[in-house]
């Protein structure tokens, strides 16, 4: 009977030496969205720039970016591709997420389409507007309202994501739409519609940040660096290579190549020495935060605004840069 006690003992402290000196997590779940912009990710992952560094890449695709956050709560992603305003309303309600890299900005890919009748900001009042509470197009809708002296109480908002409201656009249930590309290309070949406004009006203003899980980003720093060698290269590669890129990831969003080349003229990819300037403490990364909690607290989205310090960090550039060196 001491044996069969003694032989439990050992398996057991074998199986717990085991626990303890498991391998670190080489494997990262990535939420990303059917916005163009996501296209060197594609690229990415097909041309082999994960597997270079040695580490497995799964994405989990979404129309909706509202489903990524939720699975970020609920650990089912690692991380996700969104912007650095929406992290200001999501950390608001509760998620445990920080900003580590900058993967492009807008500039021109996020904006309002409207029927003919609207060929102002001036001429959206009163209209009804589709457009995600929380998203992009709100934030932008808002400081261009602003710049005209105007506020969203002096249009009829609808809550909508991106493609929804584009799509509600095109059966004619709205007046305006905010969304994103390749809508707002999708937008200009169709008669009685115009873009009042796009993104490339303010730039960097929207910035498409890379959020990660706080814990993971604790445990294996490493990991996320190689995570982001390997983006960058694909992002490295849509800019040198654009018709190659185009061909690999056009058919993920349902477009042509040449559909898709014209859609990322909107988007400026970032590079390394982007990021350090973007997420440098006090730079516009955190300026972005500051504003969006503002305005999240405004409306009411948000009862507690997470500071801009505590979503942002360096950390993961300042690996990158160092192992380029």
């Amino acid at each position: 009977m001491k044996k069969i006690i003694i032989l439990f003992a050992l398996i057991a402290l074998i199986l717990s030496g085991c626990t303890q000196n498991q391998a670190p997590q080489e494997k990262l779940v990535v939420g990303l969205n059917y916005y163009v912009g996501e296209g060197p990710f594609v690229v990415a992952a097909e041309k082999g720039y994960f597997d270079e560094q040695g580490i497995e890449v799964e994405y989990f695709w979404s129309p909706n970016p509202a489903i990524h956050a939720s699975a970020f709560v609920g650990q089912k992603i690692d991380m996700y591709h969104f912007t650095a305003d929406a992290l200001a309303m999501d950390a608001g309600n509760g998620l445990e997420g920080t900003m580590v890299w900058v993967s492009s900005s807008s500039n021109g890919a996020d904006g309002i389409i409207a029927n003919d009748s609207i060929q102002s900001v001036i001429d959206l009042k009163g209209k009804k507007v589709g457009y995600q509470q929380g998203g992009p197009t709100h934030y932008l809708l808002s400081r261009i309202l602003e710049n005209n002296g105007m506020t969203l109480n002096d249009i009829q908002s609808i809550n909508l994501d991106p493609d929804k409201a584009a799509e509600a656009f095109f059966a004619q249930e709205l007046d305006a739409a905010g969304t994103w590309e390749p809508w707002l290309t999708k937008a200009k070949e169709l008669p009685n519609t115009t873009v009042v406004l796009t993104s490339a009006e303010t730039p960097e203003l929207i910035l498409d940040v890379l959020i990660v899980r706080n814990d993971v980003l604790e445990n294996n720093p490493e990991l996320v660096a190689k995570f982001f060698k390997g983006l960058q290269k694909g992002i490295d590669y849509e800019k040198t290579h654009p018709e190659e890129a185009a061909e690999i990831a056009a058919s993920t969003f349902q477009l042509s190549p040449e559909e898709y080349l014209e859609a990322v003229t909107t988007i400026d990819f970032k590079n390394v020495a982007d990021n350090q300037r973007l997420l440098a403490l006090g730079g516009p990364a955190e300026r972005i935060a500051v504003s969006a909690g503002l305005l999240w607290k405004k409306e009411g989205l948000i009862k507690t605004i997470v500071p801009a310090q505590q979503l942002v960090s360096n950390s993961i550039v300042q690996m990158v840069s160092a192992d380029a060196q």
